[in-house]
């Protein structure tokens, strides 16, 4: 059975193959809180599509969500007509609450004016920005069609499955998992266990502890880590460039393996292995297992 943003997707495949109509004039914002008492970390979930999306930590103990529905129209009566078919969902239970944008259909409009408004021609009537308080030791998990999301201060476990855009995340203490094939991955300050699946984002992480697991096609590959823990380290790319800074303090071993890429290795290394592509070797007093794997790129690893 679909679920109701499997739907949403379907609706919009069906109006993305209708011609756009008449073009838009002015834009008008109209405004949407909700306040939630929270009396134990939850998870809060979102479907979102086309969206800002901001969400930050919070010391208090209310999830507070925020959105401005922007929409175009030829007078303030129409857009007011059409922010009223666009439906800011949030349910609430005792684990999760899950907050989802819903179009409902108006009788009198075509399909043509639904596809500008989802976004689906130059002329898009509109899109919903949110921005969430989130009460510290919550989790966040977004679903999101070319969303840029911008993620602070959160304690509990971060998911974001994003079809492109651009994810800034930052004091980040829990773990994070990333699916989006294109776009920017930029996570700074992340003490926890990092997974990014893509296909030619470019992503940059920096961590001070926690496993990491990156697997790329094209994409480059940016990490600077503490290796302030004993879990493995691996960075996987077909023909995207690998970069990994390490403390100068650090230890660790070392797994590089190119094809038809370079290694460069500036950083004092006991080498136990060497051949054509691959190099293998340990650094300080041994630790952490780091693997980094390019077909065609390059592997460059340094201190910091």
């Amino acid at each position: 059975m679909m679920s109701q943003f499997q739907k949403n997707l379907v609706l919009l495949a069906t109006i993305f193959m209708v011609t756009a109509g008449s073009s838009i004039a002015d834009e008008y914002s109209f405004e949407y809180q909700r306040i939630i008492e929270i009396d134990k970390p939850v998870t809060l979930t979102m479907d979102v599509m086309r969206s800002n999306v901001t969400v930050v930590g919070g010391e208090d103990t209310r999830l507070i969500i925020e959105a401005t529905k922007r929409i175009r129209g030829t007078s303030y009566a129409e857009a007011e007509d059409v922010a009223a078919h666009v439906e800011i969902k949030v349910d609430k239970s005792s684990k999760d609450v899950k907050v989802s944008t819903n179009y409902l259909r108006i009788l009198d409009r075509k399909d043509s004016f639904w596809r500008r408004l989802l976004g689906a021609s130059d002329e898009s009537y509109g899109s919903v920005d949110f921005r969430v308080t989130l009460p510290l030791g919550c989790s966040i998990a977004i679903t999101g069609i070319d969303a840029n999301i911008n993620l602070s201060s959160i304690e509990g476990s971060v998911s974001v499955d994003n079809t492109s855009g651009t994810l800034k995340g930052s004091f980040l203490f829990g773990a994070v998992t990333v699916q989006q094939p294109t776009g920017k991955i930029l996570l700074d300050g992340v003490e926890g266990d990092v997974r990014i699946k893509s296909n030619s984002a470019t992503i940059d992480v920096q961590q001070y502890r926690g496993a990491l697991d990156v697997e790329t096609l094209s994409g480059d590959v940016t990490v600077r880590t503490e290796l302030a823990s004993m879990k493995e380290f691996l960075v996987e790319t077909t023909t995207g460039q690998i970069a990994l800074y390490v403390p100068e303090s650090s230890s660790g071993s070392f797994d590089i393996e190119t094809s038809s890429g370079e290694i460069t290795a500036r950083i004092p290394l006991e080498i136990r292995k060497v051949s054509r592509g691959r190099l293998e070797g340990d650094f300080g007093d041994g630790g952490a297992k780091i693997t980094l794997q390019s077909f065609s790129g390059d592997v460059f690893i340094a201190n910091f």
